[in-house]
């Protein structure tokens, strides 16, 4: 099973996360959000991470 981190690129939590993804030889992928473009906003970003 390939995890998927919901990302900003520019997000030192969203590095810290995708680092420990990749030290810890797990299989991941990013999937990165227009933050600034309001993609955190959208209904259907809501459904899964409800604090947007």
């Amino acid at each position: 099973m390939t995890l998927k981190l919901h990302c900003f690129g520019e997000s030192g939590n969203s590095y810290k996360a995708a680092l420990a993804l990749e030290l810890s030889g797990l299989e991941w992928e990013p999937v990165f959000v227009d933050f600034f473009g309001g993609a955190s906003r959208t209904p259907q970003f809501k459904s899964v991470n409800t604090m947007g």
